[in-house]
């Protein structure tokens, strides 16, 4: 899509330079720029300190934005005449042993929250006295049956995190369709209704705001998500890890400048408290700017159409891209607001998202569209070996119908098996047409 996106650019005016520069900072597999790390509010912006592998500060800090989603479930913004949350699906994806597993330890700005509700409260307060344990993380090892059960108790709150989609795979089992049902209302904030086998009453979880932090390899997500045309693919952002490490360097640093992941999980308990404390159950009411607005539609209009023209099979991903940077950019909102003393507060609260909270959102939510474009052209490339075999293997990048027709001779094909196999390559987005008997690899 980069390479579109630099085809249109010649004689671009320059006021959409700009958008021109979102839609080509990253390609598929890439990291997050570290200058996005330097205007992160805190703890965000102190990942780096604790890691110096830039794969694992960022599936941390995805991590944490999916976690962070659970401790203000009031919060709200309107957005296609709707009031939608912050709950966010994040996939990481990567090969065995290159780090996914740090997944686990944003967990930890809601366990903070988990404990303190355990302290004994000495209050003369006999309901706060019987305040009963809150429950954020969901285990992965449940049902779609067990999951409702839970969040109907939970008032729709809760987030899943795994740094093995394996632990979830395995526990759907033949539930899926009742597992999936969760997840796509989950991400529209949309009721669920559902009534149990022994029990003919129908009970209804009625703003379900699940969220999830999911780890695994390319294979596993085959397991979860069972093709981009599935509504659920879209509903996720995506951290891809397309290069297999071969090494990694974790020798200490020096005494004085040690930072631990131990260490972290500890900062991050305190901050959980701290947002839970300030804002918990508030209703908390996001706005956003003028500039706000008009950039999101630019950019994701501008994206939106290269997608049509070239992998409409993604348009769905950068649709729903568009809901997801308004959902960070709430997130990082919180979090510089929970430094401030005096916050308006009238009915709930109010709180306006700063311009740089929308431009770091974009530049994730951009990468994330970059992935998930790249993770259907790998699953299509794999489909394609069903029926081609080596033909697509052996085209030249540029070719002619005719230079096919002497590929798939040289193969043993027939001319209308090769006409066959172009028209199957071109459906896939593995080929592109510009002009009649002229091809390009994609």
């Amino acid at each position: 899509m980069n390479n579109d996106v630099k085809a249109v650019a010649n004689g671009m005016p320059q006021e959409n330079q700009e958008i021109h520069n979102d839609l080509t900072r990253y390609r598929p597999g890439d990291t997050v720029q570290d200058s996005v790390y330097d205007h992160l509010p805190s703890p965000y912006n102190e990942l780096p300190n604790y890691t110096n592998n830039k794969r694992e500060r960022d599936i941390l800090l995805y991590s944490l934005l999916a976690a962070q989603g659970s401790l203000t479930p009031a919060l709200g913004f309107n957005y296609r005449k709707k009031t939608t949350t912050a709950n966010l699906f994040v996939m990481i994806i990567a090969h065995p042993g290159n780090g996914k597993g740090v997944t686990k330890y944003a967990a930890a700005i809601l366990r903070g929250v988990e404990e303190n509700s355990m302290k004994p409260l000495f209050t003369a307060n006999v309901e706060r006295q019987k305040q009963q344990k809150r429950q954020l993380l969901l285990a992965g090892d449940s049902s779609g049956a067990a999951l409702k059960k839970v969040l109907l108790a939970n008032d729709g709150i809760g987030c899943i995190i795994e740094s093995e989609i394996d632990t979830l795979q395995q526990a759907i089992g033949q539930d899926w369709g009742g597992f999936s049902d969760i997840l796509r209302c989950s991400s529209e904030n949309e009721p669920v209704k559902f009534s149990r086998a022994n029990d003919a009453q129908v009970h209804t979880i009625d703003n379900p705001r699940l969220s999830m932090a999911l780890a695994g390899t390319p294979n596993q997500l085959g397991g979860l998500i069972k093709g981009v045309e599935d509504g659920l693919f879209s509903r996720f952002l995506f951290y891809v890890m397309t290069e297999n490490e071969a090494w990694s360097d974790w020798t200490p640093y020096a005494e004085d400048d040690s930072k631990t992941y131990d260490m972290l999980e500890e900062q991050l308990k305190e901050v959980g408290v701290e947002i839970d404390e300030k804002f918990g159950q508030k209703k908390i009411q996001i706005s956003f700017s003028k500039w706000a607005w008009i950039h999101q539609n630019k950019v994701f209009g501008k994206l939106g159409h290269l997608a049509k023209e070239t992998y409409p099979q993604i348009l769905p991903s950068v649709k729903r891209g568009a809901a997801h940077v308004l959902r960070i950019a709430a997130l990082l909102t919180v979090l510089r607001k929970r430094e401030v003393k005096d916050l308006k507060e009238e009915h709930g609260l109010f709180m306006e998202v700063a311009d740089v909270d929308v431009k770091i959102a974009v530049n994730l939510v951009l990468l994330s569209v970059q992935n998930a474009r790249q993770i259907f052209l790998d699953r299509s490339k794999k489909k394609a070996t069903r029926f081609v075999d080596s033909f697509y293997e052996k085209l030249p990048a540029e070719f002619s119908t005719q230079d096919a027709m002497g590929v798939g001779e040289k193969l043993g094909k027939k001319e209308r098996t090769v006409t066959d196999n172009l028209k199957k390559l071109v459906d896939l987005k593995l080929l592109r047409q510009p002009k009649k008997g002229h091809y390009l690899k994609s």
